[in-house]
């Protein structure tokens, strides 16, 4: 899988809110409804293990 770099720019409260939200993705990948674009569960958990290297 080619790895692909992501920079977005928020402002603080928007900042929280999304690491809120990328925290719980990292607790709780499955809960998701992103099969269509990834449809192994493998490879969810694998996403959530590299967002949680950068939260």
């Amino acid at each position: 899988m080619k790895k692909e770099i992501l920079s977005v720019l928020l402002s603080l409260k928007k900042k929280k809110s999304h690491k809120q939200i990328l925290n719980d993705f990292v607790k709780n990948p499955l809960s998701y409804d992103l099969h269509e674009i990834i449809p192994e569960d493998d490879d969810m958990q694998e996403m959530a293990q590299d967002y949680e290297s950068i939260c």
